[in-house]
């Protein structure tokens, strides 16, 4: 499919930029507006990131370790508690993990690849 050059532009909406894609509308349609665009495709205001502060604070890398899927939420749980955060669901905090580029393993139970608890042993160097 070839798509016509002249059919992007790059357009404000309500003081936010945006491309708009014109496919088979002619470029003397209005654009709509920003309200409409949230409605029609669910924008939603971005949330407030707790993972991250949680992955920095209580987790280390660890190429080959595993952590348990359970326990893992139960410790973000934990930590949005002690930190006055508000946690998200277990399947929001799955979709985030992944959109961070996690993936899980499921081998005696489902476990987080590559992450570990802080303070959790190392192993050997060698």
């Amino acid at each position: 499919m070839k798509i016509d050059p002249g059919a992007f532009e790059l357009v404000s909406i309500d003081g936010e930029m945006a491309l708009v894609i014109r496919l088979g509308r002619p470029s003397t349609d209005p654009v709509p507006s920003f309200e409409r665009v949230k409605r029609t495709y669910r924008y939603a205001e971005p949330e407030r990131d707790t993972v991250s502060p949680f992955l920095a604070h209580c987790t280390i890398r660890v190429i080959g370790a595993r952590y348990r899927v359970t326990p893992f939420y139960k410790a973000y749980s934990d930590w949005c508690a002690e930190t006055g955060e508000e946690k998200l669901t277990r399947r929001a905090f799955r979709q985030a993990m992944i959109a961070r580029g996690f993936s899980t393993i499921h081998s005696n139970g489902s476990h987080w690849r590559d992450l570990a608890p802080v303070g959790a042993p190392q192993g050997s160097l060698l």
